[in-house]
Order: C-alpha cells, then structure tokens, then sequence
C-alpha cells in the first residue's frame, strides 16, 4: 500500500508577510469561498485515516474528535502527528481559516475524527489496519471517509471493510497514487467499486503527469503546490504535491454537500460530485480526469436528479486481493532525511487443503519515503524542508460551468 507522500517543503517563518492563505491557490481556483456561502461543513464529521492529526495545531484546535490508533500505531495517540503528513491532509479539510496565516480548509465547518495506521517514521503499514480502521470510523458516525493511500494491490479485509461503510451509507474517498511512488495505474482502496478516487492536476487545471491514472478514475482536483499544517514545520505550515491532497480536497467537497443535502445518501452525493465535475481532456469520461475537475459550487447549486443506486458501482471483490496483508510505502518523519528503500517482494501463503497446497505470491511494491524533494503525500506524500515561501500570484485559471450531461456508463471496467 504506498502512503503517497508528498514532497512537503517547510515554510520558513520569515515568508509569512504574504500569509499562507495567499499560497492557497486552489481554494480560488476552485471558488472554494463561493461554496463556503453555501455550506461549511457543520454537522459532518469526517474520517482521516493517515498518521495521526495534531489535534493542538491551530488551524484545527477544536475541531479534532478523539482518535484510535491501529496496527503498528496501536498504542499511540490519533491526536497526535509527529510525521505530519495526517495533519496535513485533516487542514486541507478542515483548517478554520481564523489564525494570524488566514489557513482555510475547504469544510472548515466539519468534525475531524482521526484514525491512526502509521508509526511514526510511516514504516510496516498495511491494509488490514486501514480495513479495521474504516469499519471503526463507520461505528464512530463518519459520514466521509478520507484514505489518502494506496497500493498496487488489496486485501478482502479491505474489500469487506468499504462494503461495510457503503451499506452503512458512509462516503470514502481515495487518492489515485503517485507514479514516483510505483503507483501507475489507479491504485486501491480507490479503484474499488464505490469508492470516489482522484487523480491530480495542476494550477492551469491540466492534469499532473506525476499521478496515477486509469480505468478507474473517477474525479480530479488540484494536486500541486497544496499548503496545509505541519507540526514539524518551525512556521506550522508546509507545502506538498501529490493526489493525496487532491483526495484531501475533495474529501473537503463530499463534507460540503453532504452538510447541504442531509436527505441524500452516499450515492447521490457521489452522483452530484461527478455529475457537476467540469470536464477536461477528451469529452465525456476519461483516464485522467475521470468524469472531470471537482466544482464545489456547482456541486452545491446545480439541478441534479436523484439516482437509485451509487453510479460508481456497487463494491465487488477486487480480483488483486490477496488474504495477506498489503504492505504500503512510508513516508519519512518530516524534516529528517529518509531513505530509499528497495523493493520488498512479500509473502507466500501456502494454504493446505486436503488434496492439494494452494500458494499464493503477493509482489507488494514497498517504498520508503526519499528524503527533502518531491514525492507525494500518503496516496503519494513525503515530509522535505520547503525553501520557497507561498506568493500571491494569480493562479492559472479557475474551474468553469460544470457538465451536467449524464455520466458515461459507470462501470469502466472498474
């Protein structure tokens, strides 16, 4: 399972004469403050399932429910995040846009509810923990699950476990995975039937040839240069790439429009994200943009008609699922030089049966997190001091009318 990590750069204390919410440039992009006018959030809780979130940083003191810690975490706190890339992912959702920086999340309304499946160092990850800690969040009255992880590969625990959150009505979002990280194709929980995964693109809307992408591609949202707390920064910010923040964002989005339509359920909401997405690349549906860029407002305001069932199709098993647990590349403590670890070619289970031995052989791909320079956020995310403070230029466009055309068949082969 490859924790995306993102490059996140520090931001030095002394560039905050420009403030960090002028460094948010796909807040703009995406008329996020348009949105906010229509809904905030409240009333939502969301899950973020990462390495933790610091429940002390400013931008979310308040707002961070009690946590639970799972597999190698187990034992730590939620509420805390020594990695930083957890509370990164929370202030994108959810920083309340009130302190000295002006850090505005795109739900700052919304309940964070932190879900812990990292050591500190990001190290030995796997999806039985993230499985556990879905089902978890379910239980715990989550109405948007946000996974910032993936992997070339699943477990039927994992399956099991967002089956168990579609029937209790429960949205999850996934990031699509970073190329840097092996991540190529779509990888899971987000190919999963039902899941809302997203692909990255860039401050002009183009798509960002660092993410992943497929035929299971469901939506895209800005993935480059996305500033969110860090509590291993001197200055509490920093900034990263990668589809992890674009999940992020979009977990921001489904917490929006959920807070607007309590009525609806999980597949509507999901219905009226993709139906109101503003297309890009090829008309119509597509292996980058999936059914297009997520647009917030229209997400919010458009006519949209009601479905019966989630257009993304109802959760099947995924046919890379293995009973042993996927292992996820890790991302390193912020600040500290990680190193590049090799390939881990994982585990043969032999299952003996009665007249024959069934083995099976699972190729994980497992990359430690690199050190200062780009990478991703989990999905794609890795802590590196950043040199370069944020600006106020105009970011290169903003999100158009939304198209409100009726998806193209919804299976895609997913």
């Amino acid at each position: 399972m490859a924790l995306g990590v993102i490059g996140l750069l520090a931001i030095p204390t002394a560039a905050h004469a420009d403030t960090v919410r002028h460094g948010q440039w796909y807040l703009d992009y995406l008329h996020v403050p348009q949105a906010q006018r229509v809904s905030t959030g409240a009333g939502v809780t969301v899950a973020v399932i990462d390495t933790g979130v610091d429940a002390n940083h400013p931008d979310l003191s308040g707002h961070v429910l009690p946590g639970r810690s799972f597999g190698v975490a187990a034992g730590s706190s939620a509420r805390q995040d020594t990695n930083g890339h957890g509370t990164a992912m929370a202030g994108i959702i959810a920083a309340q846009g009130g302190n000295a920086q002006h850090a505005l999340g795109v739900a700052p309304g919304v309940e964070i509810l932190p879900a812990r499946v990292a050591a500190d160092d990001g190290a030995d990850l796997d999806y039985n923990a993230v499985a556990d800690a879905i089902r978890w969040a379910v239980d715990r009255h989550a109405t948007v699950i946000s996974i910032s992880l993936s992997s070339n590969s699943s477990t039927p625990r994992l399956v099991s476990a967002i089956h168990y959150a579609e029937v209790h009505d429960v949205l999850v979002v996934g990031s699509a995975g970073n190329v840097d990280m092996g991540i190529t194709s779509v990888g899971a929980p987000g190919r999963l039937k039902g899941v809302l995964n997203v692909t990255g693109v860039n401050q002009g809307g183009d798509f960002w040839t660092g993410s992943a992408q497929g035929e299971y591609a469901t939506l895209a949202a800005p993935a480059v240069k996305i500033v969110g707390p860090s509590p291993a920064s001197d200055s509490g910010y920093a900034q990263g790439t990668g589809t992890s923040d674009a999940a992020a964002i979009v977990s921001g989005v489904a917490a929006l429009v959920r807070a607007k339509f309590p009525h609806l359920d999980a597949a509507n909401v999901i219905n009226r994200i993709i139906r109101t997405a503003t297309d890009r690349g090829p008309k119509g549906w597509d292996q980058q943009y999936g059914f297009g860029i997520v647009n917030p407002v229209a997400a919010l305001t458009a006519n949209v008609p009601t479905v019966d069932k989630n257009p993304l199709g109802g959760i099947v098993a995924d046919p890379l699922a293995s009973s042993a647990p996927a292992k996820a590349y890790s991302p390193t403590t912020a600040g500290r030089p990680g190193t590049s670890g090799p390939l881990v070619v994982a585990i043969v289970i032999a299952i003996l049966a009665l007249l024959a031995i069934i083995v099976i052989t699972i190729v994980v791909v497992v990359r430690r997190g690199r050190g200062p320079g780009t990478g991703d956020r989990a999905g794609g995310r890795q802590p590196a001091p950043w040199a370069v403070p944020p600006t106020n230029r105009a970011p290169g466009g903003s999100v158009g009318e939304p198209s409100l055309g009726a998806p193209p068949p919804p299976d895609k082969n997913r």
